[in-house]
């Protein structure tokens, strides 16, 4: 069984539609690394290296870009493909996927499999979204919350009191209490600590790519 999602075109051609003027030349297969790990950087640059692709200093226009990076602002430079490096999270999971919708990421790699980028560099080359399932599966185990929640639930990861989430959110303290009591049922906690803990488990406040 493959281990990554059948992939079709971010404008919604098929593979099959795709005309030779997709696919780039040898001379055209560049790519550049920019995340936060010294050693998973070297991996990934070898791994492109076995494909085919060869790696840059800095990407010119139609290069692509291997990041860890999540939000489309920190990623600068000329235009080009995205590949997403992504951590087994299911809080940075469905920021991939989000990514992948917002048409800003074309491929998506798990941080623990380097060789996840040589199916992404394929799909691009081929013009389609490359996808690890274990993305989809991660992403699949985030719990329905509200923004709101998702902020004071990062606020009490980061060990903030109540009063202070209150004057974050800019709500009253009994709105707090409220959205806490249902932040304990969603994660299935019973205690400040464990609340805390749980939402570690998902991803939230510790993923680089946030």
């Amino acid at each position: 069984m493959s281990r990554f999602v059948a992939g079709v075109r971010k404008e919604g051609v098929s593979l099959d539609a795709l005309s030779s003027a997709d696919s780039r030349e040898p001379d055209e297969r560049r790519f550049e690394v920019r995340v936060g790990s010294a050693m998973l950087a070297e991996a990934l640059v070898a791994t492109g290296r076995r494909a085919g692709w060869r790696p840059v200093v800095q990407r010119r226009s139609g290069e692509v870009l291997v990041t860890d990076r999540f939000a489309p602002r920190d990623v600068s430079g000329p235009a080009g493909d995205v590949v997403l490096v992504c951590d087994l999270t299911p809080v940075a999971a469905r920021r991939a996927l989000d990514g992948v919708a917002g048409l800003w990421v074309s491929a998506v790699a798990c941080a623990d499999v380097p060789d996840d980028l040589v199916a992404a560099l394929e799909g691009i080359t081929a013009g389609r979204v490359s996808l690890p399932v274990r993305v989809v599966e991660l992403a699949a185990l985030l719990p329905s919350l509200t923004e709101r929640q998702w902020a004071a639930l990062d606020a009490v990861v980061a060990g903030r009191p109540n009063a202070e989430i209150a004057r974050m959110l800019s709500v009253s303290s009994a709105t707090v209490k409220r959205e806490l009591c249902e932040l304990y049922a969603a994660l299935d906690a019973s205690t400040r600590t464990e609340l805390a803990a749980r939402a570690v488990t998902l991803g939230v406040g510790v993923t680089r790519n946030g």
